[in-house]
């Protein structure tokens, strides 16, 4: 769902080519690692709520970014929340992933084909103010608080790996694990060089590790620069992730379907092992687009109340069965098949008609029908999401933040 607002604004940033380095290996992936209780990670892992902000928007084929954008929203948000509902942690749009491997064969990508969007800057053309990135934008204006100080500040990463455009991710999955570590230390490098970086969210679609593929080796590698755990060898020195402010190094999460954890699958256990292999990682498990039709056919109410109850059911015990830990993202906005309305010719609502407070309370009914706050896995709600507008296929889905009485009910359920 993330990627549809932004699919190709990669290109408007396309002259911001990141550092190389050298392809290296040196892991012991593919052990069995130690389950991370969430006890043990709590000093690492975000807990608490959650909430999207995107600051891009795209009207009549012009995109314009403003950098904190949905700042005053969130503070607002924060003001009149009951201490344990504010959010705590802001993930924001800042960047994506590319590959421009010669003749888009993955075995001939070196280093510099692999490209890093990091960080997206404001580009302000009516005066000489200085261009500035989402992080530091958002951290001027966010307001703390006794209970939790300041949001921490999560760039969201993206990139769309069945895709066939010029700088899709087409042939992730075929990198090779030195590849793949390359292309993961050039990540690694920008987020942890940027203080405002308390982890990182990975929205990198579709999600798959069959057969400890490239997409594997990548995120392995990730978490274990993150914990700042890779050794100095030939050719590769070590990624700064801990310091004086990140003590414990940064932490990252995977945006995937709870259907990807099946323990009874391979890559629903391969999924629970990368996550868990240095006890940074976390799944953020959808509680919308459960719809099995096109995007812009609306779900009917009905249908959502049983699909997300299933989904929180079978997170709440996937994620114990491996020891992870976990968000439940909710709709308080629109999605391409949970909408209070859709602006396009291809636009069909949901049957019986909903609001997004209905799709709204029928997941938050469903995490507490399951006692999910008392699940010493579960770190907290992730909020879909205040943005500049969902567009999707000639379909604009709204509303595009969360109204009123959404925001209400969120703030004091």
């Amino acid at each position: 769902m993330l990627r549809f607002i932004l699919l190709g604004v990669a290109f408007w940033y396309a002259a911001l080519l990141l550092m190389s380095g050298p392809l290296t290996a040196s892991t012991a992936e593919g052990q069995s690692p130690e389950k991370a209780a969430p006890e043990e990670a709590a000093s690492v892992l975000p807990a608490g709520n959650a909430a999207w902000v995107y600051d891009v928007s795209r009207s009549q084929g012009e995109r314009r970014y403003d950098p904190a954008y949905h700042a005053n929203a969130i503070n607002r948000f924060n003001r009149d929340a009951l201490d344990k509902n504010r959010i705590t942690t802001v993930y924001s749009y800042a960047g994506s992933l590319e590959l421009y491997c010669p003749k888009r064969k993955a075995a001939q990508c070196e280093a510099e084909h692999m490209v890093v969007i990091y960080p997206l800057l404001s580009d302000d053309k009516l005066n000489a103010r200085r261009r500035e990135g989402t992080l530091p934008a958002y951290s001027k204006v966010l307001e703390a608080s006794e209970a939790s100080g300041k949001p921490r500040l999560v760039p969201v990463i993206d990139g769309v790996i069945n895709a066939d455009y010029a700088g899709s991710l087409k042939g992730m999955s075929e990198l090779s694990k030195d590849q793949a570590y390359a292309f993961a230390d050039k990540l690694s490098r920008k987020l942890c060089a940027d203080p405002d970086v308390a982890g990182v969210q990975l929205d990198l679609e579709p999600l798959s590790l069959a057969g400890r593929n490239g997409q594997y080796h990548f995120y392995h590698r990730v978490a274990s620069n993150l914990a700042n755990e890779v050794p100095a060898s030939a050719g590769h020195s070590p990624v700064a992730c801990r310091d004086a402010d990140y003590p414990q190094g940064r932490f990252f999460s995977v945006f995937a379907s709870s259907n990807r954890l099946n323990p009874e699958s391979e890559e629903g256990n391969l999924l629970a092992e990368v996550l868990s292999s240095h006890g940074n990682g976390y799944l953020i498990a959808p509680l919308y687009d459960l719809g099995d039709g096109g995007a812009g056919q609306g779900l009917a109410l009905s249908d959502y109340r049983q699909r997300a109850g299933r989904h929180v059911a079978q997170m709440k015990r996937w994620a114990k069965h491996h020891g992870i830990s976990y968000q439940l993202a909710v709709p308080a906005a629109g999605t391409v098949h949970e909408f209070s309305r859709c602006a396009g010719k291809r636009c069909s609502p949901a049957a019986g008609g909903a609001s997004q407070l209905d799709y709204l309370t029928a997941a938050l009914g469903a995490i507490e029908q399951h006692n999910i706050d008392q699940q010493p896995e579960y770190l907290g709600l992730a909020i879909w999401g205040w943005t500049r507008g969902v567009e999707h296929h000639g379909m604009r889905f709204y509303p595009a933040t969360p109204k009123w009485s959404t925001v209400e009910a969120l703030q004091k359920h």
